[in-house]
């Protein structure tokens, strides 16, 4: 009988749906996380739980020993305790009434754990019922997605280091204002010492006044080249996020289109594999059919050694089997009494129709 998988595969087309399917991947990672955080919590409670159980179970057991020869042994078998002043039987009786209290509590605990561990059993196997249906354009489309991610992240680094060199110029002031300015401290003081140089004063006066405007126009930039890089730094970060995102798909994205390649693959193997077992009966068809007629075998070594691997795929659940899960189910048994005499008959039914009487 050929293996039946009964797993539920939530199959998805392209890259749409291989994202979306990462998206609950992702939702049943975290319910896992969640869940086992649950458990490691439960587990130390029921560490504690039980040391306290078992604390108590010796105390009472200690306190029973140490007033044991005032039992009476009754007709049972067992201690009375009817003997006990009341101070003493009202110790073994809160004793006893923890212990029933603290067994509840066990019982609850390692129930609630028990209830987790089926949890958390289960989001496991849901992760590998996931599956995509990748075709080698849809990798290609992924590929392209991550080129075109990539060069708008530069871009946009590109655009921030233009924009970081201008608020650099803007803020300094230029060398050749300060130049100019002693030069007209030096034209001054010629002039102080009565040389005539009011030309040349009025001149790098002009000069000195260009500057100043240039400056202020460049000082007025910088506020709003500030904030523009502020602009650009947002879009960096969410380029960046991207970027990472869709390069954290890529090892998803092969696995699934590779996975999808082996299941194409694997639907040739099968059907040739069943194609080959057909050839395999009727060449010991006809081997039998030379040997009936006085012809030397030509069965090999191995002939009755037919075996074709198998593999852990979908394409093969009809080929393969629970008692061979390794090999093609049909190529085990091929050398079969009832598998040769029934290749025998077909065999001999194809020739006869051929108008060859055996």
């Amino acid at each position: 009988m050929t293996k039946q998988n009964n797993s539920k595969s939530l199959s998805a087309q392209g890259l749409v749906g291989l994202r979306e399917n990462l998206q609950k991947k992702e939702s049943l990672l975290q319910s896992l996380e969640r869940c086992k955080a649950e458990w490691e919590s439960i587990y130390h409670n029921l560490i504690e739980k039980r040391e306290e159980t078992k604390n108590v179970r010796t105390s009472l057991d200690n306190f029973l020993s140490r007033i044991r020869s005032k039992y009476i042994i009754n007709k049972s078998g067992d201690f009375d305790e009817s003997v006990l002043d009341e101070s003493e039987r009202k110790i073994i009786t809160d004793y006893r009434e923890e212990l029933i209290s603290l067994e509840d509590d066990l019982s609850g605990i390692e129930s609630a754990q028990e209830k987790l561990e089926n949890k958390k059993n289960t989001l496991q196997s849901q992760l590998a019922y996931f599956q995509s249906e990748m075709e080698p354009s849809d990798v290609l489309a992924y590929q392209d997605e991550v080129t075109q991610s990539r060069k708008k992240l530069g871009d946009i680094m590109a655009l921030i280091r233009d924009k970081e060199t201008l608020l650099a110029e803007a803020s300094a002031t230029p060398p050749i204002l300060e130049k100019l300015q002693e030069e007209r401290e030096d034209i001054l003081a010629e002039m102080a010492a009565g040389k005539m140089m009011e030309n040349a004063f009025n001149e790098i006066t002009r000069k000195i006044e260009e500057e100043s405007l240039n400056l202020s126009a460049r000082e007025k930039m910088v506020p709003e080249l500030k904030q523009t890089l502020s602009g650009l730094n947002r879009k960096l970060e969410v380029a960046n996020k991207e970027v990472a995102d869709l390069e954290g798909q890529r090892g998803e994205v092969l696995r699934q289109f590779l996975r999808c390649e082996a299941e194409r693959i694997a639907k040739e193997y099968g059907a040739l594999a069943l194609s080959l077992v057909d050839k395999y009966h009727s060449l010991v068809a006809l081997d039998e059919f030379l040997v009936r007629n006085g012809g030397m075998s030509i069965k090999g070594t191995m002939h009755h050694d037919f075996s074709i691997p198998g593999f852990r795929l979908k394409a093969f659940e009809n080929l393969v089997s629970d008692k061979w899960p390794g090999v093609i189910a049909k190529a085990v048994i091929a050398f079969s009494r009832d598998n040769i005499k029934a290749a025998v008959l077909r065999e001999e039914k194809r020739i006869t129709e051929l108008g060859i009487n055996l």
